[in-house]
């Protein structure tokens, strides 16, 4: 059993760091309106306290969880896609095809639940294909370059700005 962290973009990283912030931010709103209006005195608010608290600290510890503890395992009959604390298993044997994009360092899987791309790090990628191929013998493996974009130097096609004489 093996396991290879998820690569999130950069700007999702970001966003739950910036998630993370608000978490702390409405934190110590909550904790400083909490010591101006004079602590729990009614019953009410303290609940309302109690639930802004706990509410800002779980999610920041979900988003936390979300970038750090999201993997990919491949075990010798499975492939386990988690993140944070949802699992998901497929069988090795429904896998029918990956596909590798060499420059986006992304795998498109196709299985029989359905399909779905997993993000990995470039180092990481050969050692997770070999894992997979061998422990699906069946599975079919192609490789592909995503094409790059043509760059337009004035041919238009056939539209000749020429004058004849």
């Amino acid at each position: 059993m093996k396991s290879f962290r998820v690569r999130y973009p950069q700007n999702i990283v970001l966003l739950a760091y910036a998630g993370v912030a608000v978490c702390a931010a409405v934190f110590g709103a909550t904790l400083w309106r909490c010591i101006d209006r004079g602590g729990f005195t009614d019953p009410f608010v303290s609940v309302q306290y109690i639930l802004l608290f706990l509410l800002s600290l779980l999610t920041a510890c979900l988003l936390l969880l979300i970038v750090y503890d999201s993997r990919y395992t491949v075990t010798e009959t499975e492939l386990i896609t988690s993140f944070a604390f949802i699992r998901t298993r497929r069988r090795l044997d429904g896998i029918q095809k990956i596909v590798f994009d060499k420059k986006t360092c992304r795998l498109a899987v196709f299985c029989e639940e359905g399909n779905f791309v997993l993000r990995l790090n470039e180092e990481w990628c050969a050692a997770f294909i070999d894992l997979l191929l061998s422990g699906g013998r069946h599975i079919l493996y192609d490789e592909t370059d995503a094409p790059e974009e043509k760059k337009n130097e004035g041919d238009d096609g056939g539209n000749d700005n020429k004058k004849e004489d």
